[in-house]
């Protein structure tokens, strides 16, 4: 009795094949194999195929047996909104990658697997993230896919259109309320557009 396990390829990624139990073998069809009178061919069909293994014993008893190569696609990707903006920043990320587990490292210290193809995280800390998604399918397959996510600091600025330097008390100073800046530069011009400050 000769006895083989089916497998799968992954991305158009070759396997190596083995048959036991008798002295000679020969591989039916050929298609996609290195070699088909061996019993350890290395397969790479470009579509799923039926392979017949007959050997032979030293007595030239003869045994047959089919080994299935499946030959499964998959590709990931990342669909991230927004993949910019200022922080606290909420990106809802999802992926169209036909899979059924998905794992994330976010670049922020939080990792998830889940089987759900939609997902988010927080950015908190301005800076840049480098997210990374492995998919994996059900034959066991995966392919792994990077996004860049861009967290700006949160910024502020209050600037006010008009002051009276009079001395009367009200709006005698002129002031810029900011955060998250780290200079800024002001000019100032009257109301027939000369200037008066810089």
């Amino acid at each position: 009795t000769i006895s083989a396990a089916n497998q799968v390829i992954c991305n158009l990624n070759p396997v190596q094949l083995n048959v036991s139990g008798a002295n000679s073998y020969t591989w039916s069809p050929s298609v996609g194999l290195n070699a088909d009178t061996i019993s350890n061919p290395v397969a790479s069909p470009t579509t799923t195929t039926q392979y017949t293994i007959t050997g032979a014993d030293v007595n030239g008893c003869i045994n047959k047996t089919i080994v299935v190569v499946s030959v499964s696609s998959l590709t990931a990707n990342i669909n991230a909104n927004p993949s910019s903006g200022n922080s606290p920043l909420v990106v809802n990320f999802g992926s169209a990658s036909s899979g059924n587990s998905y794992s994330w490292d976010f670049g922020n210290g939080i990792m998830q697997n889940t089987t759900n193809d939609t997902t988010h995280s927080v950015y908190t800390n301005p800076g840049t993230y480098t997210v990374t998604m492995v998919v994996t399918n059900a034959q066991g397959c995966s392919d792994t896919v990077s996004a860049i996510i861009t967290v700006d600091a949160n910024t502020s600025i209050s600037i006010p259109n008009v002051f009276s330097p009079n001395a009367d008390g009200i709006n005698d100073f002129f002031f810029i309320k900011s955060s998250g800046y780290n200079s800024i530069e002001i000019t100032i011009y009257d109301r027939w557009g000369i200037l008066m400050w810089q």
